[in-house]
């Protein structure tokens, strides 16, 4: 049972950079190879967890989407912000404000690292 969820774990990450090009049913398509590979499919499994992976994958394309979309807009709105902020302030207001939004960004991206670097340190775990 182990072996079998980290070979479906090692299968996943092997297949996602090349998988991104691809369509909803044939990501679906090629996972559901592999599983009926390594368990021994019927042909009516198969065809039952294609469509459920097929389901499932274009659930994920679409909220995708959407997130990007989201995420877009949120951008949009902050850049919009900051330009209403900007005609606010005076001139020596505005060099101050970029300042705090420049020590933001690098906090941030401290944080990122940081999340980064412990991540990669934790020992990997050996199962018995």
């Amino acid at each position: 049972m182990i072996t079998g969820l980290l070979l479906l774990g090692a299968m996943a990450a092997q297949a996602q950079a090349p998988q991104a090009n691809k369509t909803a049913e044939e990501r679906a398509a090629l996972k559901a190879q592999k599983i009926a590979e390594r368990y021994t499919l019927t042909t009516d499994q198969q065809k039952q967890l294609e469509e459920v992976l097929v389901k499932t994958e274009k659930q994920i394309t679409d909220k995708q989407a959407l997130a990007r979309k989201a995420n877009e807009e949120a951008q949009v709105a902050r850049v919009e912000q900051d330009k209403a902020i900007e005609a606010i302030l005076t001139p020596e207001q505005q060099k101050a404000y970029e300042a705090d939004k420049w020590k933001l960004k690098e906090r941030q991206s401290n944080k990122r690292r940081s999340r980064t670097a412990q991540y990669d340190a934790r020992p990997s775990r050996s199962l018995p």
